[in-house]
């Protein structure tokens, strides 16, 4: 590329042209022009006769690229205040910038979405967040990074709501020094044909152009491919100035191009140079999925345990707060005829959630990628409350935004969202009827309040189950009343969680994943459960007697203790089996996995329960 210097070095070389040079007129000869003006001019003329020149590929070596689109978070769930740390280390070494693809959805209210480079969250990055979600519903954006002082890593941050995270590398930017054409003779017209020789997949270059020595001004197209098509002449990159350079940068979309570009010179010689700036590598489409990178949220771990048994050992633990039973408001029958899963449902078609239902059962711990609804279901909107009376309804693929009644036996829920609405008084998202048989079997559905409330829990009642289910923003994602309830291989996290709780005479939410007040023949299998303050399971026998409980298999954590089992009038718990459980140590009690009267524990079954770290649960004396 010509520098400053020249300027000053060859002006003699090119002297302004006098009119006579330009222009001759009838009768009159030539004034005699320098031989290397003259030079020049034979130059042009020879580029005239053999026409368009294609210059050969710069040689560039080895180069490292990523297949693209290339997703590192897959539908990850967020906390208000959290942050994930992406490692990029798959960019090739000269990358100065990334663009993704950003989305964010299911958040209760707008929150957020920041992607900061390196691996800390600046007040600058929070500022200008690349998303801000809607409520409940799926907001993407793109957001380019830069990757300063040699960084590989971006961290995305989430400001006020849970949210669900999805990020995509959609193109990268690299520098790269190459140059293509160095003091070439344009004539008039004439058009000159490079091979840039970029790696496989690259989206666009950005080329600095120059030219000078030109008599008069002149127009230098860069178009993509082996012609220079009109759009592109329209749109010159440069206009030079008269005898002196003149220097442009433009960026050349390179799709359909075969990796070339024609530089076109419109009315005058000039000589011209052609450097490469950067390209940039880019997907085939911005919108694919990749397949998703393993995250820690839905990557089943198996936790290295040792052979002995856990002992059930009396320590004395101050007891947290045991939870009151809300007591649900009575439902009202409301005017409609018998809803089905047809019957009432408005075709208006909106995206499920990503994550997709694992149909091979307990293999896998149970998380965003094989809980809720199966990825790419169709849902139909069901606007407003939905009540259930007839015997062995199936509900399938519907978005209900109210509240679902069921008032008969053998229903199916399944492929659904049950997102509840506003309300003043308790409700449940779910609500199995306590004055007329029912029951219900909810699989691959997702349960959650697009309006969290102190009001809203996930499912109340008895003779009811859930596979495949993935809970949150509610209160209680279970709230068990009677027998007969299983819960397995689902995902109840992120709890609604209120200062002022109506409920408990606005102090703080008892906020529990299961919530237990009487009932037996209770099942509790393959689980992930976290993101309580309460607890994770909370036994409180406010009704009646609680027996014949199995939590086996289950990977737990939170709450003041994860498992809080309180007697209250009714006596010992007897019939409660806790095996092969994973305990977290993230509890406001400091190690409290389980917690007990000292008059239960003994008649507690244990076997095999560890925290994280292979070290055997013991009972908590409550």
């Amino acid at each position: 590329m010509p520098n400053a210097r020249h300027r000053a070095e060859r002006p003699a070389q090119h002297p302004p042209k006098r009119a006579a040079d330009r222009s001759r007129q009838p009768g009159t000869r030539p004034r005699a022009a320098s031989r290397r003006t003259a030079a020049a001019w034979f130059g042009a003329a020879l580029l005239a006769l053999v026409g368009a020149v294609v210059v050969p590929a710069a040689s560039w070596g080895s180069s490292q690229t990523v297949q693209l689109p290339r997703t590192y978070l897959s539908d990850e769930v967020l906390a208000p205040g959290a942050s994930r740390v992406v490692e990029l280390g798959d960019l090739p070494a000269d990358a100065t910038a990334v663009t993704f693809e950003i989305t964010g959805r299911w958040a209760w209210k707008s929150t957020k979405l920041s992607v900061c480079s390196g691996s800390t969250v600046t007040a600058a990055c929070t500022a200008a967040p690349a998303l801000v979600t809607p409520v409940q519903q799926l907001g993407r954006a793109s957001v380019t990074v830069p990757l300063t002082g040699g960084a590989r890593t971006v961290v995305v941050h989430n400001s006020a709501a849970s949210v669900r995270v999805g990020l995509t590398l959609t193109s990268y930017s690299t520098t790269k020094s190459a140059s293509y054409l160095s003091n070439v003779v344009l004539a008039p017209g004439q058009s000159t044909t490079v091979d840039l020789g970029l790696p496989a997949g690259t989206a666009s270059a950005t080329l600095t152009v120059a030219g000078r020595w030109a008599w008069r001004p002149t127009q230098i197209a860069v178009c993509p491919g082996s012609a220079a098509s009109a759009a592109c002449l329209a749109a010159p990159a440069l206009t030079t100035p008269t005898q002196t350079l003149g220097t442009a940068t433009v960026k050349v979309d390179l799709a359909g191009s075969g990796g070339k570009v024609t530089v076109h010179n419109s009315s005058a010689s000039v000589r011209v140079w052609l450097d490469l700036a950067s390209y940039e590598t880019a997907s085939a489409s911005a919108t694919t999925s990749a397949p998703a990178s393993s995250t820690g949220s839905s990557t089943a771990t198996a936790t290295a345990r040792p052979t002995s048994s856990a002992t059930a050992t009396a320590t004395t633990t101050q007891k947290p707060t045991a939870t009151a039973t809300p007591t649900p408001t009575a439902t009202t029958a409301t005017p409609k005829p018998t809803a089905t899963a047809t019957a009432t449902a408005k075709p208006t078609a909106t995206a499920s959630p990503s994550q997709g239902a694992s149909a091979g059962g307990s293999s896998a711990r149970p998380g965003p990628s094989n809980t809720g609804v199966p990825a790419g279901t169709k849902l139909t909107v069901h606007d407003g409350d939905l009540t259930i009376t007839k015997d062995g309804t199936v509900v399938d693929g519907l978005d209900v935004r109210g509240f679902v009644q069921v008032n008969a036996t053998g229903v199916v829920i399944k492929n659904s969202i049950i997102r509840g609405r506003d309300t003043a008084y308790d409700k449940a998202l779910v609500m199995m009827s306590t004055t007329v048989p029912a029951s219900a079997k909810i699989q691959d559905t997702t349960l959650a309040a697009s309006t969290p409330s102190p009001h809203i829990r996930g499912v109340i009642g008895a003779r009811f189950s859930l596979t495949r289910v993935d809970a949150y923003d509610v209160v209680d994602q279970v709230l068990i009343i009677g027998d007969d309830v299983t819960v397995q291989d689902s995902w109840l996290h992120d709890n609604a969680y209120f200062e002022q709780d109506p409920n408990y005479n606005n102090t703080p939410s008892h906020d529990d994943n299961v919530q237990i007040s009487i009932g037996k023949n209770l099942r509790f299998v393959n689980n992930t459960m976290t993101g309580t303050h309460n607890s994770v399971m909370m036994v409180t026998q406010d009704r009646g007697k609680v027996s014949d409980l199995v939590f086996s298999g289950n990977h737990v954590d939170g709450g003041a203790c994860s498992v809080n089992l309180a007697e209250k009038a009714y006596g010992p718990l007897s019939g409660l089996t806790f095996t092969d459980n994973v305990f977290g140590r993230n509890t406001t009690v400091s190690n409290c996995a389980i917690i007990a009267p000292s008059t239960t524990t003994p008649l507690l079954t244990l076997a095999a329960n560890f925290y994280t770290d292979g070290v055997p649960v013991t009972v908590h004396r409550g």
